[in-house]
């Protein structure tokens, strides 16, 4: 499998507060992806998604404690 991957954010400052916003692209080539069905590639880009939030809200709670 192939995958060819970047992100794009951008920090939006808000008075005593940031706010964050990522673009994610992402594009995969390969048998493997064209034998998944649609059910399973939304599952494993869920669960891609599931772990930035967890990263990006560990990194919040670090800045936030300095």
């Amino acid at each position: 499998m192939q995958m060819l991957a970047f992100d794009d954010f951008y920090l939006h400052y808000e008075g005593n507060r940031t706010r964050l916003t990522i673009k994610f692209y992402c594009e995969y080539r390969g048998e493997s992806v064209a034998q998944q069905s649609a059910a399973a590639m939304q599952k494993s880009l869920e669960s891609s998604r599931e772990g930035m939030l967890r990263n990006l809200n560990n990194l919040k709670l670090q800045l936030e404690s300095q």
